[in-house]
Order: C-alpha cells, then sequence, then structure tokens
C-alpha cells in the first residue's frame, strides 16, 4: 500500500483573505512535500462558480435586474479567482521548475510530479469525483467563519471514500516522526487506520489514544490496536486518558497536543452530521485544531 496520487485544492484567495490564503499555500506546500516523499502525482484543482447554477439558488425573491447583476458579480469574481490560481500556480511550480505534467498526459508511476486542472461547478462536488480516483486528499483547516464544519471536507469524507489530511496552519514540510491514532474500536478509526499505514510507517513511533473505559469491548482497547500496529513493524505505545473535566471531543485534541505527536489519525463523524452539529463531537473539535495535523476517514 502506498500513495501514488495526492488532490488538493486551489481556492485563489484573494489578497484581502489573508488566513485563507496563508491556509491554502500551506496545504498545497504540504501537498508538495507529502508527493516528494511518496513519489506521487499531486493533482492541484480548482473549481470555478458556474453563475448560471448559483443564480436560480441565490435569487429568489430578486428582480431581473438584481439577478442580472449578481450574475455579473459572480462571473467577476470567477476571473478573479483563475487569475489568482495561474499566479499561484506560476508562482509555486514554473518558477521552482518543478516537474509537470502536460494537460492530457499519463504520469509516470513513481515519480513526483504535478498538475493544475480547473473546472467548474459545485467545489465539494467536483472534488468529490476526483478524489475517487485519488488516495489522499490534502485540504487546509476549515476557516474561522466556518468553525467546526465544512461542506467541502464533509462532502469528500462521505462521498468519495476516500481519507483527507488537514495540514495545520504552518504546513507539513516533512512527516512528522511522532504519530497519533484515535482508537475507539469503531469501524471508521479502523477504515482510517487503515488507509493511514503509508504514513504511520514512517514514523518512528505511534501513540494510540483512547478516551474509553475499561468496559470497553477488547477491540476497543488501546493495546488490541497497539499489537495490530506491532504486527505491522510500527513501534506503539498507549495513552490511556480519563476525559473528567472536559467533554470527550475536546479533551482528544487537547491529549493530542500533550502526547507530542505532530499527526493524528482518526475515524470521522462516527455519529451523524446533525448530533455534531448540535452536541458537538470529536470532528468537529479536530476541525478547529488548526495546528494539529488531521489525518481523518470516513
Amino acid at each position: 500500500m502506498t500513495i501514488a496520487r495526492i488532490v488538493s485544492l486551489v481556492v485563489g484567495a484573494s489578497s484581502e483573505e489573508r488566513d485563507l490564503a496563508a491556509a491554502e499555500r500551506a496545504a498545497i506546500e504540504s501537498a508538495f512535500s507529502l508527493g516528494t516523499t511518496f513519489k506521487a502525482e499531486v493533482r492541484l484543482l480548482h473549481v470555478a462558480v458556474d453563475p448560471a447554477r448559483a443564480i436560480p439558488l441565490l435569487s429568489e425573491g430578486m428582480s431581473g435586474t438584481m439577478a442580472s447583476r449578481l450574475s455579473a458579480e459572480l462571473a467577476a469574481e470567477a476571473q478573479r479567482a483563475d487569475a489568482a490560481v495561474d499566479q499561484l500556480y506560476r508562482e509555486l511550480c514554473l518558477d521552482r521548475g518543478l516537474p509537470l505534467i502536460e494537460k492530457g498526459a499519463r504520469p509516470k508511476p513513481g515519480v513526483f510530479a504535478v498538475v493544475l486542472e480547473k473546472s467548474v461547478g459545485v467545489e465539494e462536488e467536483v472534488l468529490s469525483a476526483r478524489a475517487k480516483l485519488a488516495d489522499l486528499v490534502v485540504l487546509p483547516h476549515p476557516t474561522r467563519e466556518e468553525g467546526g464544519s465544512s461542506p467541502t471536507v464533509e462532502g469528500v469524507l462521505f462521498n468519495s471514500g476516500r481519507p483527507v489530511l488537514l495540514t495545520p496552519h504552518q504546513g507539513l514540510t516533512s512527516l512528522p516522526s511522532r504519530m497519533a491514532v484515535a482508537w475507539n474500536g469503531s469501524a471508521e478509526a479502523a477504515r482510517a487506520v487503515a488507509q493511514a499505514m503509508p504514513l504511520l510507517k514512517r514514523a518512528e513511533e505511534v501513540v494510540v489514544i483512547s478516551g474509553e473505559s475499561d468496559e470497553a469491548p477488547p477491540e476497543a482497547q488501546p493495546s488490541a490496536l497497539a499489537g495490530y500496529l506491532a504486527a505491522h513493524g510500527l513501534e506503539t505505545a498507549t495513552w490511556r486518558y480519563q476525559p473528567d473535566d472536559w467533554p470527550v471531543a475536546r479533551s482528544l485534541v487537547q491529549e493530542v497536543r500533550k502526547s507530542g505527536a505532530g499527526l493524528l489519525v482518526m475515524g470521522a463523524y462516527g455519529h451523524s452530521r446533525m448530533r455534531e452539529l448540535l452536541l458537538g463531537g470529536a470532528t468537529r473539535e479536530a476541525l478547529r485544531a488548526s495546528d494539529l495535523a488531521i489525518y481523518m476517514a470516513h
């Protein structure tokens, strides 16, 4: 099992959106670092808004003049973002002399190279479709405005069957030597571990973190996962904690920081999105932890 194709989103953030622009750049740089490490193809994807599709959704109750003005504004923003994407691609790829894949060409296996693809549509739908033919999707953490939710992240997790790596705000220039796995014995957690194995095998130590009690079934005990990882030749340690003072979800992020791990592997949305929204949950708390690299699978 390896990583041969990585997809990363390029939105073309404006100069006024400093946090988003910095997060976008950090995610792309992280994708390049992973592409170099795994000798993988990195596909940069930009999805422009389709005014013809967006206007019917936004213009209910508007006059024809207002709808026309809105359409013109959306088209102008799409053009600005497209130019920003071209500038970023030129700066990060062309000016650096990175190996590129020509449009329509088949990539060479086992060689790091970059390709830029532009599409039109709904971002989460297009990205989810492209992710089905990739091994990993690299995205920045949601912005502060989005909080602990992101339609794009959720769309990929629920609709593509592929994992998402959320990069920390400082980027991921190399894989951390110590990684953590949040383990509760769920199918989502097991799937995340299996898909993250190429990354975990490059760690010097994997810490299995669990907030479950002794009453949990045998397969949910951290020692059970540690034994499985040891069978794959991974150096493992267990980290148990009692979430007495914090909600379990928030405790998990705090414990990862305490463990010194630089990357967390976890199952995403073990509960419904509505329950996560109303009551909070480990996924939402992890989405807010922009200082951590989070590898998620559903």
